[in-house]
């Protein structure tokens, strides 16, 4: 375990344990501070802040009682960043969070994000120029030398790391990682290579890396400390592919599910393409929304009759290794990725 020795307003020993070296695996993904070991940008004084940016309140929770254990940080400061399209009541959200957070209003502030924010998302930080300074010039950049060395735990990096940047795709029964950054993908690759877990990459038209883990059950070590995500995982290995646009056109197909239906039907009532049909179909008999049986040529669809539900795979409960929660965070449930 790697031990450097800070100023004298950080603790006199910070050891990159678990939680610490999950802190730099978030941090590295979702950062809102300069990734820099200087307060000086372009002969600009920059800001001196350290935190992540999510729309997960349980990484935030998370975040910030790692800012008061680790580092023994007293004022850390939460911004919530809401949509600039729709109605929000400001000391509503604000007491709210307040409450559920843990923190004096006067710790929190409200503004609008960015034109592409669709939902709420939160940041939150601690300005504090010799904990960046820290970060940065003691961990980050040494982070490949740690690594080889054996002096960060790895599973705890690598799952900051998925649980910031990491995503589960139920239609391509894989984990996924997207990153510009060629040092993040080196971080990422090098503890996958390093754990024994096999993936793929590739490179999008917008330049960014692509990880795709399709070995979930050895990801499953790895595991997410999202709920969301990690239910996510948990229902590709045990076989279910529902999402929820599966949902809506379950919602949409109902009428032909009751009286029994086919693809071949479906697709040339509502002209979508049979492919899509036939994967929507195969997602929502996974999940035990639809059952089977075959008619001549063809496989007809019905709902699954009362009392006859059978509910698949739960997430993990609060004790399991895969799920470390802390305090008690609500969690608003978001959709799935598709």
């Amino acid at each position: 375990m790697k031990r450097f020795r800070p100023p004298k307003e950080l603790p006199e020993q910070i050891a990159i344990n678990e939680e610490v070296a999950w802190m730099i695996g978030v941090w590295i993904g979702d950062n809102f501070s300069p990734r820099k070991g200087t307060v000086m940008r372009n002969g600009i004084t920059s800001s001196g802040r350290f935190g992540i940016v999510n729309n997960d309140k349980e990484l935030i929770h998370r975040f910030r009682v790692g800012l008061k254990r680790e580092f023994r940080i007293e004022r850390v400061k939460i911004d919530i960043q809401i949509p600039r399209e729709g109605r929000f009541n400001r000391e509503k959200l604000i007491s709210s969070s307040s409450r559920e957070f843990g923190l004096i209003r006067k710790d929190i502030n409200l503004y609008c994000g960015s034109p592409w924010r669709k939902n709420i998302g939160y940041a939150v930080y601690t300005n504090n120029t010799m904990l960046l300074r820290i970060i940065y010039s003691h961990i980050y950049k040494k982070l490949a030398g740690f690594i080889t060395k054996g002096e960060i735990d790895m599973k705890s990096l690598l799952q900051g790391l998925f649980d910031s940047e990491g995503h589960f795709d139920k239609a391509n029964k894989l984990v996924g990682l997207t990153n510009k950054d060629r040092y993040v993908i080196k971080i990422a690759t090098t503890c996958l290579e390093k754990m024994g877990i096999r993936y793929s990459s590739r490179v999008d038209r917008k330049g960014r890396t692509n990880l795709e883990v399709r070995d979930l059950e050895k990801f499953k070590e790895v595991g997410f400390h999202t709920r969301r995500k990690m239910k996510g995982l948990l229902d590709m290995i045990s076989g279910n592919f529902c999402r929820e646009k599966d949902m809506s056109y379950m919602i949409r197909f109902r009428r032909e599910f009751r009286d029994g239906t086919t693809a071949l039907e479906l697709h040339r009532r509502y002209g979508i393409p049979h492919p899509t049909i036939r994967m929507v179909l195969r997602n929502l008999v996974s999940g035990n929304h639809l059952v089977t049986r075959k008619s001549g040529r063809h496989y007809v669809y019905n709902t699954v009759p009362r009392g006859c539900l059978t509910k698949p795979e739960a997430a993990p409960e609060k004790s399991s290794p895969f799920l470390k929660l802390t305090g008690n965070c609500r969690h608003e449930e978001e959709g799935l990725l598709d």
